[in-house]
């Protein structure tokens, strides 16, 4: 009987300097409007693409499955 605990984690973000800087040094939630207007045009990538890296940023630093289940046990 196998417990069907998934091994992998969150999908990891893109590595991109600009947007870390932005995560790390101004906000770990949700960047307003004009920020992320401004880093759309800056990188040239659309608001949701921006949205969508910030989430799974957020997302890769939460631990997995597996580990939770390791930690409690």
């Amino acid at each position: 009987m196998g417990l069907k605990i998934q091994t992998n984690g969150p999908q990891k973000a893109q590595p991109n300097a600009i947007l870390e800087k932005v995560f790390t040094a101004i906000t770990k939630v949700h960047p307003d409007e004009k920020r992320l207007e401004g880093l759309s045009k800056q990188l040239d990538w659309d608001v949701r693409t921006i949205q969508r890296w910030f989430r799974q940023r957020r997302n890769q630093e939460k631990p997995s499955t597996l580990t939770r289940f390791c930690e409690s046990m």
